[in-house]
C-alpha cells in the first residue's frame, strides 16, 4: 500500500453531513510517504451498528478495510499484502474525506471527493 497506502484512504465528515450524505463512491487523490502520488476510487458502505465497510481501487489493486465514525472523523483499518495500515479521515463540510494514513513506514495523505 505504499502507493496503495495512499489509497488507504478512510473517511471524515461532520456528524450531520455524514448522516445526510449517503454512503457511496469517491474519487481519490493521494500522496505516499515518499512523495509519489496515486489516484483511484473509494467506496464506502455503512454497516449495522455504525461500522463502515471501505474499499479502495488503485490501479490493479483492491484494498478492503473496516471503519468507525466518531464525530467528524472516520478511522479505517486495512491491510495490503498482510501489512496493516490505518487512515483517519476528517469529513469536510463539502463532503470530501481528507486525512493522513500510515502502514508504519511514514505518513501519506489522501483526499476522497464524492462522485
Amino acid at each position: 500500500m505504499r502507493r496503495l497506502a495512499g489509497c488507504v484512504l478512510a473517511l471524515g465528515l461532520l456528524v450531520q453531513p455524514a448522516l445526510a450524505q449517503p454512503a457511496g463512491l469517491f474519487s481519490v487523490e493521494g500522496r505516499n510517504a515518499d512523495g509519489t502520488t496515486y489516484t483511484g476510487t473509494l467506496e464506502t458502505a455503512r454497516q449495522r451498528d455504525g461500522a463502515w465497510q471501505v474499499t479502495w481501487r488503485v490501479g490493479p489493486d483492491t484494498i478492503r478495510g473496516i471503519g468507525l465514525l466518531q464525530g467528524d472523523l472516520l478511522a479505517v483499518a486495512y491491510s495490503v499484502n498482510d501489512q496493516p495500515g490505518i487512515v483517519v479521515f476528517r469529513i469536510l463540510s463539502d463532503g470530501r474525506l481528507d486525512g493522513p494514513w500510515t502502514m508504519g513506514d511514514g505518513i501519506g495523505r489522501e483526499v476522497a471527493t464524492p462522485r
